[in-house]
């Protein structure tokens, strides 16, 4: 019986946690005058987001079909975080609040961190000499 734990993708989930904590600390950073409970619900989506988009990638046999449903998974919750967040603020604009600001910050953390998963792919690998 094997007691590791599930693997996991570890450029997925570096560039994920890199990304989206750098977009987090410039738009909403916990000091100053910024939303510290914003930043905190931000950086929870981000790192169980991240840890379980990396573990799923490694499922043997995935499909594209079930790479994009779990995309489209952490879309959705990205939509619904914001539109509970957005219901303080304007209850009546809730739901085009959260689609408008859930797909575009789904968009800036996902798409910078696909390009650095394709430069870390092509860097040459270490190795080590035995």
């Amino acid at each position: 019986m094997s007691t590791t734990g599930p693997r996991l993708d570890r450029p997925i989930l570096v560039s994920l946690v890199l990304v989206g904590m750098a977009w987090l600390l410039a738009g909403v950073p916990p000091w100053g005058d910024a939303d510290p409970e914003l930043f905190a619900l931000g950086t929870a989506y981000v790192v169980a987001g991240a840890t379980w988009y990396a573990v799923r990638v490694t499922r043997p046999s995935i499909t594209a079909g079930q790479e994009a449903r779990d995309l489209a998974l952490l879309w959705l919750a990205a939509v619904l975080l914001w539109a509970v967040f957005w219901l303080a603020i304007d209850p009546v604009f809730t739901a085009p609040g959260g689609l408008m600001l859930g797909t575009l910050t789904f968009a800036m953390w996902q798409l910078p961190a696909l390009a650095g998963r394709a430069v870390w792919r092509r860097l040459p690998r270490r190795t080590t000499a035995s």
